[in-house]
C-alpha cells in the first residue's frame, strides 16, 4: 500500500480545476519525460533511473491524481512538473499531497429559466454571489432540463471549508439563483456540524 505521503496530485497554479484535455496533456508530457530517460545512453558504469508509478494517474476533483512508487519517484515528480508546460495560459503546474485536497460536498443546484452555455452560467454565479468562491466549485455534471420553465441543474463539488466572504443582502425580489446558493452554504454547515 502507498504511504499517504507518496500520494500527490498534479494542479494548477493558481489553483484551478483541469479539465480532462489539460490533465491528458500534463501526463502526456510526464509519460514523455520519462520515455526521455529511457531512451538515453547512460554514462558508463552508471544504472540509470526512471520513476515508476503506482496504478494509473486520473483526474479527479480537478487534479491529476498520481501514485509514487517511493520517494525518489515523489522527488523525480516534483523537480520536473514545475518544468513542464502548463496546459492553460497564464499559470504554472505543481506538485500538492492529495490529503490537502479540499473535501468537497456534492450538491444538485437547479437554475430556472436559463438557456445559456455553462460557462456563462458560471459566470453568472460568480458575479451575483460574490462571498462565495465560485471558481474554487467542481462541476461533477451538468443536465439541461426540457421542463416549462426550461431550466439547468449541474452537480457541483462545493469545499466545505469555503465560507463567505460576506453576508449577502437580502432583496425578496431578486436572485433565486443567490437563494438557492445560500441554502447550500447552511446545508454545508449543518452537515459539517453534524459530524464534528
Amino acid at each position: 500500500m502507498t504511504q499517504p505521503h507518496l500520494s500527490v496530485a498534479v494542479t494548477l497554479v493558481p489553483r484551478s480545476h483541469m479539465t480532462q484535455p489539460e490533465a491528458n496533456s500534463v501526463q502526456g508530457q510526464i509519460q514523455k519525460a520519462i520515455l526521455a530517460i529511457c531512451l538515453r545512453k547512460p554514462a558508463q558504469g552508471t544504472t540509470p533511473y526512471a520513476p515508476s508509478f503506482v496504478g494509473q494517474a486520473f483526474l479527479n476533483e480537478g487534479v491529476l491524481k498520481l501514485w509514487c512508487y517511493d520517494d525518489k519517484a515523489l522527488s523525480w515528480l516534483q523537480e520536473i512538473i514545475p518544468r513542464l508546460k502548463s496546459p492553460r495560459k497564464g499559470t504554472g503546474l505543481t506538485v500538492i499531497r492529495q490529503a490537502d485536497i479540499p473535501v468537497r460536498i456534492r450538491s444538485a443546484l437547479y437554475v430556472p429559466d436559463f438557456t445559456e452555455e455553462i460557462a456563462i452560467l458560471q459566470q453568472k454565479r460568480s458575479i451575483q454571489n460574490p462571498w462565495y468562491k465560485v471558481s474554487s466549485w467542481t462541476l461533477y455534471t451538468f443536465k439541461r432540463t426540457n421542463s416549462n420553465p426550461p431550466g439547468d441543474f449541474p452537480v457541483l463539488g462545493i469545499p466545505t471549508e469555503k465560507k463567505r466572504t460576506k453576508e449577502p443582502q437580502r432583496n425578496p425580489g431578486k436572485g433565486k439563483e443567490s437563494l438557492i446558493l445560500h441554502r447550500i452554504h447552511l446545508y454545508s454547515v449543518l452537515r459539517r456540524r453534524r459530524t464534528q
